[in-house]
């Protein structure tokens, strides 16, 4: 169930970028997780992010202007809209951004676990060779 909801909201992402960059992105992390449930999951977290981000200066920001009675935190509907979808792509933005740092970092680890490795398997290949 879980897996078929993924590969819906993977659909957002175009082939040619799931191709290109993120099916050798997971190869190189030694990941075994199917492609379009990796990024399908990615893609969910980033829209829920952006939906409660947006939703924070309609609930939350009149809520703190009452609790403090701050009254510059009182805007018309249309700049708390702008806000809300401001604030809302920001949190989108970050949360990709944390996605693709984590799966560098992933590719980077790895990368240097086998250059650690390296120098000591050609050692020991070289002295088996005479």
């Amino acid at each position: 169930m879980f897996s078929q909801i993924a590969a819906m909201f993977a659909a957002f992402v175009p082939k040619s970028i799931i191709e290109k960059n993120v099916r050798p992105a997971l190869v190189y992390a030694g990941s075994k997780d199917d492609v379009r449930q990796w990024i399908g999951i990615r893609v969910l977290v980033t829209i829920l992010i952006f939906a409660i981000m947006f939703l924070i200066p309609f609930g939350a920001l009149p809520a703190f202007a009452l609790l403090f009675s701050i009254d510059f935190l009182y805007l018309d509907f249309f700049s708390r809209l702008l806000f809300a979808i401001i604030l809302g792509l920001i949190g989108a933005v970050t949360t990709s951004v944390i996605f693709y740092i984590h799966l560098f970092y992933v590719i980077d680890g790895r990368k240097k676990m086998v250059e650690n490795i390296l120098p000591d398997f050609f050692f020991f290949f070289g002295n088996n060779l005479t």
